[in-house]
């Protein structure tokens, strides 16, 4: 039976973590606010508030936000057969309150028994089923290939100018359409998606020593006060060589 290795609510305006490999822990967050990146052998990757995060730490993580970040987390022990469950890395589903929720009274109980019950075993076997069932159904979904194809359209031409008419081109469906499919599974418009992809990429430039005009320019923001304003918009934060 699973058993849990914590369970808490968390809220920073300088959130930053580093996490080692741990072989049969399995993490199931919900983002209740700001987004987190992650990056995870080698690649990195944006994901929106409003997601349901499943990381088994398989390898190190790193994760931080720009601005103010907000999760409600349980940390599992498990060991578990490949192929048993099909959980996502991340996703947005559809009901997502009710994940929010599900992890929510799993804090309560944990935080009234301060051990694994197994009241509290039948939660956590119930959240992550729950979690398998919804991303099948999104998989299922003929949707869910037009917003990967549009996020894939959008990682490949970061240095470049990206147009929306560009996007929903690449995925073969209106704008119209593939803007409503995108904000319903990521959270953010296809601009702004665009956008933080950007901005993530200037940071980590920027924090390497490039100067931020440099940086920007390199992925098509060649304007210093507009891509400075920009990543105040987005993040809350005046971005600086320090």
């Amino acid at each position: 039976m699973p058993q849990i290795a914590f369970a808490h609510e968390y809220v920073s305006d300088d959130y930053e973590m580093q996490f080692p490999a741990n072989a049969g822990m399995i993490e199931v967050t919900y983002l209740t606010e700001g987004d987190i990146f992650l990056t995870r052998g080698g690649k990195t990757e944006r994901i929106p508030a409003g997601a349901v995060m499943i990381s088994r730490r398989t390898e190190p993580e790193r994760t931080y936000a720009a601005g103010r970040q907000g999760h409600v987390t349980v940390g599992i022990r498990a060991e578990w057969e490949e192929g048993e469950l099909l959980l996502p890395n991340y996703a947005v589903f559809a009901d997502k309150s009710h994940f929010e929720q599900s992890i929510r009274v799993i804090i309560r109980e944990y935080a009234r028994c301060q051990q694994t019950t197994p009241r509290l075993s039948a939660m956590v076997l119930a959240l992550l089923c729950d979690a398998d069932e919804a991303y099948r159904r999104q998989l299922r979904s003929p949707d869910h290939r037009y917003v990967e194809l549009a996020e894939r359209y959008i990682l490949d031409h970061l240095t470049e100018r990206i147009y929306v008419e560009e996007i929903a081109g690449a995925a073969g469906v209106s704008v119209s359409y593939l803007s409503r499919l995108f904000r319903r599974a990521t959270g953010k418009t296809l601009v702004e998606y665009s956008n933080t992809a950007k901005l993530h990429r200037v940071r980590e430039l920027v924090e390497k020593g490039v100067p931020v005009h440099r940086a920007g320019a390199a992925f098509g923001l060649e304007d210093p006060g507009y891509l400075c304003r920009l990543y105040k918009k987005y993040f809350g934060k005046t971005l600086t060589n320090r």
